[in-house]
């Protein structure tokens, strides 16, 4: 799943959803809410974290953005204090200046201890050295920095008020993240924030790693690793199908919540051995078909297809199939008929 947040890396090879952030969020004492750090905050990062707040159950509080001045921080209500730089920022921004070194990516996961790094910047090719990953593997056992700058208004605050709440706590912030989620997603390769190499060499393999660009599989300790490429091919084509096919009236962030469920569904055993976060790129159609059967499934559920396909998922899959253009069938009629 696209820039998604999950629950540990399964180890059993029959299980589907390694990237799918499950609505609503997962509860209980092992799953908490997982810190995410992303690393610039453009209209990626932005959007991403709007996505997983507005429709994925994610609390602001477990997002912590930083531009190039840190972690990004917003003074009381009414005050212009702080360091972000317009009102997209300010909304994943934290309440007072923190209390911990937040200047240095390093620090700020040490501080906030995530088990997800995100990273869109563009400009700056290697910003996720070797202390940062290192950073995100290392055990830590005390309360999180990041918890103790909280008030005790802060602390009580409801979701959705961009504040923290003590009873999301993650319980992996005290343990460590064993298999962090770290996103490399700026391109051309030149621009990564961490090469394939780097991201498995530094973890020991551990990362669960994402990239913006195609990287070479590799081989950590006779283990394959192939890092999947995060790319808006898995998602708008079969989106896009599905919301056409259905005559959608309208497209709501949702579904590209759905669609990205769809793509982790797609997973097959052999992309989960090799750790990819995305099915290999030889499966598109296949992921595009399943992407708009979820895509229309959803416009069906909310009441936004003015055509039904189906009223079951074989129902509306089989449907999209028999719609789906296919390069060998056109070829083959162009044949027949010279």
């Amino acid at each position: 799943r696209p820039l998604a947040v999950t629950r540990p890396w399964p180890s059993a090879p029959s299980f589907r959803r390694p990237l799918a952030v499950t609505r609503p969020w997962p509860s209980g004492p092992s799953v908490r809410r997982p810190p995410v750090v992303t690393r610039a905050q453009g209209s990626a990062n932005i959007g991403a974290a709007s996505l997983l707040v507005s429709s994925a159950g994610v609390h602001p509080s477990r997002i912590f953005m930083t531009n190039s001045k840190g972690l990004i921080w917003r003074g009381a209500a009414g005050s212009k204090d702080g360091n972000y730089r317009n009102l997209e920022q300010r909304q994943f921004a934290v309440d007072g200046r923190p209390a911990f070194r937040s200047e240095a990516l390093v620090d700020i996961i040490a501080a906030t201890r995530p088990t997800v790094l995100v990273g869109a910047v563009g400009v700056a090719p290697g910003c996720f050295d070797r202390a940062v990953i290192e950073a995100m593997i290392t055990p830590r056992d005390s309360t999180p920095a990041w918890l103790k700058c909280w008030s005790p208004a802060a602390l009580s605050a409801q979701p959705g008020d961009g504040a923290a709440d003590a009873s999301a706590v993650p319980a992996a912030a005290h343990t460590g993240a064993d298999r962090p989620i770290i996103f490399a997603l700026s391109n051309p390769k030149t621009q990564a924030e961490v090469t394939a190499h780097d991201a498995y060499t530094w973890s020991h393999g551990r990362a669960i790693f994402g990239t913006g660009t195609s990287f070479d599989p590799v081989t950590i300790d006779g283990k394959k690793h192939s890092p999947g490429q995060v790319n808006n091919v898995y998602i708008f084509p079969g989106l896009s199908f599905g919301a056409a096919m259905c005559r959608a009236s309208t497209i709501p962030d949702e579904l590209f919540l759905a669609a990205a469920e769809a793509v982790a569904q797609t997973l097959s055993d052999d992309d989960v051995a090799q750790d990819r976060v995305v099915p290999h790129p030889a499966r598109i159609r296949e992921v595009g078909l399943n992407v708009a059967t979820a895509t229309v499934l959803g416009c069906q559920r909310l009441g936004l297809a003015t055509r039904r396909l189906g009223e079951t998922y074989d129902e509306v899959k089989a449907q999209l199939q028999a719609m789906m253009w296919s390069p060998g069938a056109q070829y083959a009629s162009t044949k027949s008929r010279l």
